[in-house]
């Protein structure tokens, strides 16, 4: 793999190799919440444009 630039795989993987699960919580819980987020803003937005408001 290459190590530079970092994406977010690579990040994640040597997040948790060089800090185990306590380093990669954080991240995987901002990931998460973030995909949460987008797919409730993509279903508010299918709502407001089938109403007719768009």
């Amino acid at each position: 793999m290459a190590y530079h630039p970092y994406t977010l795989p690579i990040y994640a993987w040597v997040s948790f190799i060089s800090g185990g699960l306590a380093q990669i919580v954080p991240l995987s819980v901002l990931l998460v919440g973030l995909g949460v987020l987008v797919s409730l803003l993509a279903s508010f937005l299918q709502r407001f444009t089938r109403s007719g408001l768009m």
